[in-house]
């Protein structure tokens, strides 16, 4: 079974400077991302699974995918439990 994940639609963002403020309407607090976190939060844009986002911040960062994997789990696992993130199961 595959994991999506994605932006929660009730959420507020903003990029500044480099980074990126994102709003939670439901709890009032205001969290803000480096520049990686903004690449991924641009990412979550669209619905994707863990491997997806790996690819892209790889890509963009020139990184290896076992540097940045469980980064990249831990920093959705934050995002999720913050409620700024959804994630869902389907099977193929």
């Amino acid at each position: 079974m595959k994991r999506y994940f994605q932006r929660h639609p009730d959420m507020g963002s903003r990029t500044l400077d480099d980074a990126m403020v994102i709003f939670n309407p439901h709890t009032g607090v205001v969290y803000e991302l480096n520049v990686v976190g903004t690449q991924v939060w641009e990412l979550l844009n669209q619905r994707q699974t863990v491997e997806d986002i790996v690819s892209g911040i790889c890509e963009e960062f020139w990184a290896s995918s076992e540097e940045v994997t469980n980064d990249v789990r831990e920093f959705l696992s934050t995002l999720i439990d913050k409620g700024l993130v959804i994630c869902n199961s389907e099977e193929k």
